[in-house]
């Protein structure tokens, strides 16, 4: 039988009340909250962050060095921002 929070193929022997809804069909990891929700605040930033990590690239290092992975994003706008010139290391 499934779990009836996380849909895992696992056995669900047991019954809970999570964010105020009744499971009939709970798994071990779900009932000791060890699996995130999909409505969950946590869940949601940290997938938000990933999903947006491209985002948030600066074209340079602290040290002045071109950063690679805006090079690999954004080819175009390092060959504007930083110069071709610069871009023959990459």
């Amino acid at each position: 039988m499934t779990c009836d929070v996380c849909h895992a193929d696992t056995p669900a022997p047991h019954k809970a009340v999570i964010n105020n809804v009744y499971y009939p069909h709970v798994c071990q990891n779900c009932v000791a909250g060890r699996v995130r929700q999909p409505n969950d605040a946590a869940y949601q930033r940290e997938r938000g962050k990933d999903e947006n990590a491209k985002e948030i690239l600066q074209p340079f290092n602290r040290d002045g060095t071109p950063n690679a992975d805006f090079v690999a994003a954004y080819p175009q706008e390092a060959k504007e921002i930083i110069g071709e010139e610069n871009l023959k290391e990459f």
